[in-house]
């Protein structure tokens, strides 16, 4: 109970929590044929759609910071600081187009709401394309890490070497499940920006977007988890 109330009292947690009410109930509604159930599972999907964006309110200056820790870190190489940046950069502006639309949606501002979505969606897809670049450059370099490590070796300090493999083992996992989740993130974002529907000439239905996006919800649930 304790672990459940640190979780639920972290805005990040709230925000993950929701998400997977939206996906969740946008797959469902999807997925059901009974009007009734559907116009409630549609309400669901809308209201924690919209309190997931009030939580996000000026997430931009996060991203700021980060971006500013970022190019301070002497303890990256120059691509991986690059890739990041160029990740929390879109996150930037993702945040921000998206801060705008729901502003915009309840008509505190008058903008086009579905043209600032668009436009959010696009950046939300541009920073999980930097993001899963950067972890498919991360698990490279962590296979080639293990493989060199298990090759014949007259290095008598077997210990050390299996905690090496050990550690390596882990952020290979870790590595595994971020790619899984960006990749359930990348059908919603690519649905919005409606990238999909320029490449393939059709777009996602509701329950691959929900799908994905449940997916990621639930991963990100779990990593938020105390």
């Amino acid at each position: 109970m304790d672990k459940l109330i640190v979780f639920s009292n972290k805005t990040e947690g709230r925000d993950k929590f929701c998400k997977v009410l939206q996906y969740g109930s946008r797959m469902l509604k999807a997925l059901l044929s009974n009007p009734v159930t559907k116009e409630r599972l549609n309400g669901l999907f809308t209201a924690s759609r919209d309190a997931r964006k009030m939580f996000r309110l000026w997430k931009s200056v996060h991203e700021y910071d980060a971006m500013v820790k970022l190019l301070q870190n002497v303890g990256i190489d120059n691509p991986q600081r690059a890739l990041q940046f160029l990740s929390r950069l879109a996150f930037f502006f993702y945040w921000l187009f998206d801060n705008l639309a729901i502003l915009s949606a309840i008509k505190f501002i008058k903008r086009d709401t579905q043209k600032l979505t668009k436009s959010a969606m696009t950046c939300w897809f541009i920073a999980l394309i930097f993001t899963l670049i950067n972890l498919l450059r991360n698990l490279v370099i962590n296979l080639s890490k293990d493989a060199k490590l298990k090759r014949p070796s007259t290095d008598s300090n077997a210990q050390s070497t299996k905690q090496t493999l050990d550690a390596l083992k882990g952020a290979r996992t870790q590595i595994y499940i971020n790619l899984v989740k960006t990749l359930g993130d990348m059908i919603p974002a690519a649905g919005g920006a409606q990238i999909a529907l320029k490449i393939f000439g059709k777009n996602f239905s509701e329950k691959w977007i929900g799908l994905g996006g449940l997916v990621s919800a639930l991963i990100s649930c779990y990593q938020a988890w105390p």
